[in-house]
């Protein structure tokens, strides 16, 4: 699958960086989020961007892409990554990116591929490998790390190790942007007119092997804000996310379905649609769950100070592990870079709100009292993708 993205050539001036830029998509929405995020500021200097899906695997076969065939990239031969493309189903990717490079004209040395994520990893460094063009990988992927990519693009959560070709972000690289979220604005503004100039964008996630968020503490939340909505005068505006449980979905909609106050709820599995750029630019407060760093880094790149509500913590033998290294962190014993789980995001959520770019709620006490601002920040701008893409471009030609 193809879809062209991005600027064009123009009048085929030279580019100071990449000049076609063809980003490897696992079909994760969040994935591809951060990098077409990057890609769209590279673009900006006249890089054609192309999106182009990688094989899909699941249970054992992509156990072996992963941690058994793609250790033999590590070699970086040219013949071993044409191997490797072609027993794992990349043949066509190599069909579609010779073709589109011989249409543009673009040189290997003037190409960059763009992927985040372990599973799309693998054929963006094969790929570049083989075509002898340029990677760069968003977050750290397993097995084959940062060290074989040209670029890395790692969160500081993740602590890399120094490195020449690693640049670390405080949060996740994003699409947002003031066009993006103006266009998105009017969209949701069309569908679900506001009646109050107080709106609030309330973003739920969903479970994963480090959180929780059921029934009960969507209760209890939307409860407390219905409350707030109503003695503040503000419109809400709601979603969840893909990963949101059915009954947490459930949950929500009889607590807040047909409320006055509800002026959106928006349900993932119901509707395809992604309101959050739209939220982003027509409420003026936002409030997140704290499992995903993605919507905490989109709000604070919007502009907002995000209230980041805590969730509950899965309890399992991986949860109570984090809790060990945490205690024994906290006394000193290990370091931070050994944190796992919910302690080594609850650390990065802590470090934005030392920055000025979220204010998180511990506990649903203190609801009331962070909505009493604004939620703007004040701090200057913060854009993780801008910044990867300028640490791009500026070590391009070395």
């Amino acid at each position: 699958m193809k879809e062209k993205r991005g600027g064009a050539h123009g009048d085929k001036k030279e580019i100071a960086g990449p000049a076609a830029i063809f980003v490897l998509s696992d079909g994760i929405r969040g994935h591809e989020n951060q990098s077409l995020g990057i890609a769209s500021w590279l673009s900006d200097s006249g890089a054609r961007v192309e999106l182009l899906r990688v094989p899909q695997s699941r249970g054992l076969t992509r156990l072996w892409r992963l941690r058994g065939s793609s250790r033999r990239l590590l070699s970086g031969s040219v013949e071993t990554c044409r191997r490797w493309l072609e027993k794992n189903g990349g043949s066509g990717l190599v069909e579609n990116v010779t073709k589109l490079m011989h249409k543009s004209g673009t040189p290997p040395e003037k190409t960059l591929f763009l992927s985040a994520g372990s599973s799309a990893a693998p054929y963006c460094l094969a790929l570049a490998r083989f075509m002898k063009a340029k990677c760069c990988t968003v977050m750290t992927p397993s097995v084959l790390g940062t060290d074989p990519f040209d670029f890395a693009v790692v969160p500081s959560h993740d602590k890399p190790k120094g490195s020449e070709n690693v640049y670390v972000t405080l949060g996740a690289p994003n699409m947002i942007r003031p066009q993006l979220l103006e266009e998105e604005r009017e969209k949701l503004t069309r569908r679900f007119p506001p009646l109050r100039q107080k709106r609030w964008g309330i973003l739920v996630g969903g479970d994963d092997k480090n959180y929780h968020i059921g029934p009960e503490w969507v209760a209890l939340f939307m409860k407390k804000i219905l409350k707030a909505a109503s003695e503040t005068g503000a419109d809400l505006y709601v979603t969840t996310s893909r990963r949101t449980l059915t009954e947490t979905e459930e949950a929500l909609h009889k607590a807040a379905g047909g409320e006055a106050a509800v002026r959106m709820l928006l349900l993932a599995s119901k509707d395809e649609w992604n309101p959050v750029p739209g939220m982003l630019g027509l409420c003026n407060r936002i409030l997140c769950t704290e499992d995903s760093v993605s919507m905490i880094s989109e709000a604070a790149t919007a502009g907002h100070r995000p209230v980041v509500l805590r969730v509950d913590r899965k309890k399992s033998l991986p949860a109570c592990f984090g809790k060990l290294v945490f205690f024994l962190s906290s006394k000193g014993f290990v370091g931070e870079n050994r944190l796992v789980g919910a302690p080594k995001f609850e650390m990065m959520i802590k470090s934005f709100e030392e920055r000025g770019l979220c204010l998180y709620l511990e506990d649903m006490e203190g609801l009331k009292e962070a909505l009493v601002d604004d939620g703007s920040r004040t701090d200057g701008d913060f854009n993780e993708a801008r910044r990867a893409a300028e640490w791009i471009l500026k070590r391009w030609d070395r």
